[in-house]
């Protein structure tokens, strides 16, 4: 086999960080296009119109980058937390590959090794777990919190077909609560069981989250 084929493959079989750190369920059922590919624009990604001539090299290890993030919880005897986040992607035109920082492409978004879809975000992309038409849902990589023993719950929503990224704490529940059908997706919101695990709570919300938008968009745009 072929080293390139090989090194293809391997990444298609290997886990994300961010794929480890999502309830499978989420995972699962994000929404695919073609994959290793760039999208210029939302209605191209929608159309599953790629950009000519331009593939992902998503087996190259450069697309990740290791950053040292100071921890708040110093005085615990943690003072630094390793962890990787996406700032390049490794992209191939007319067979040159070049390193190209997330920040400085102009592009939608791009799909990974297995057709995930990412939206470049800032600095950084973010995976595309419900798109539609009135919101859409994204979760990135997080920092693990060692005095939970769990990843916090972080928000990154948007409101309409291709609107704006919100990024913070609470704008899920908000959008939930200003849809039609909030009376009946508030009663379905997760409860915390006696001694259940923090993680297994958060993850529950992201479920939940989820499961909302998918009911307030209706049909999907994007399989």
């Amino acid at each position: 086999m072929k080293p390139l084929l090989t090194a293809l493959l391997l990444a298609a079989a290997a886990p994300s960080q961010l794929q480890q750190q999502l309830p499978a369920s989420i995972w699962n059922q994000a929404p695919k296009r073609t994959p290793d590919r760039v999208y210029a624009t939302y209605d191209d990604m929608l159309k599953d119109h790629p950009v000519d001539g331009i593939v992902v090299d998503n087996a190259n290890p450069t697309n990740e980058k290791k950053l040292n993030v100071s921890d708040k919880k110093a005085e615990q005897g943690i003072t630094r937390v390793s962890y990787t986040k996406l700032k390049s992607i490794m992209l191939v035109e007319n067979g040159q590959a070049q390193e190209r920082q997330l920040k400085d492409l102009s592009y939608w978004g791009y799909t990974d090794a297995q057709g995930k879809i990412f939206r470049i975000h800032k600095e950084t992309a973010l995976l595309c777990v419900v798109l539609g038409d009135k919101c859409s849902y994204y979760q990135g990589v997080r920092i693990f919190n060692y005095e939970y023993s769990a990843y916090p719950l972080y928000d990154w929503v948007a409101e309409g077909r291709n609107g704006p990224i919100k990024e913070g704490a609470g704008h899920c529940e908000r959008m939930i609560k200003n849809s039609s059908m909030k009376d009946e997706l508030m009663e379905s919101k997760p409860k915390r069981v006696m001694k259940e695990p923090l993680q297994r709570h958060y993850d529950n919300y992201m479920e939940w989250y989820t499961e909302s938008f998918r009911r307030i968009n209706g049909p999907s745009l994007v399989e």
